[in-house]
């Protein structure tokens, strides 16, 4: 398994969304449930800001490189700015936006909670 060993930028932001199933009844009761074992998915908005083009050329190439013709999209660990302990997670998108000094980019990227049975 590999390890995101890039330290993200301060404007990185998580966002959770439940999956609750529900029932609705004829009277307007509704009777709710988490979905699934793990009803509760992590997604992180992360964000390195005017990092020199070479760590930059490092993430991109990490990124890409989890993407497989055999394994479709790899999982890696990551641990968060303000957490303690690695969690696995998914990158199915990110992009690069050049700065306005030539020798620096911003990279965003979305990584999302892989859960572990």
């Amino acid at each position: 398994m590999a390890d995101y060993i890039w330290t993200e930028s301060s404007a990185t932001a998580l966002e959770m969304a439940p999956r609750i199933g529900a029932t609705r009844f004829g009277d307007g009761y509704e009777e709710r449930a988490p979905a699934g074992l793990n009803p509760i998915t992590q997604s992180w908005s992360i964000r390195h800001v005017a990092v020199e083009n070479e760590i930059a050329d490092e993430i991109m190439d990490f990124l890409k490189a989890r993407v497989s013709a055999v394994t479709g999209l790899e999982a890696f660990d990551w641990v968060p700015l303000w957490a303690t302990t690695a969690i696995r997670v998914t990158c199915r998108q990110w992009r690069r936006v050049q700065d306005d000094d030539p020798a620096t980019s911003s990279i965003d990227a979305v990584f999302v909670q892989e859960h572990v049975a």
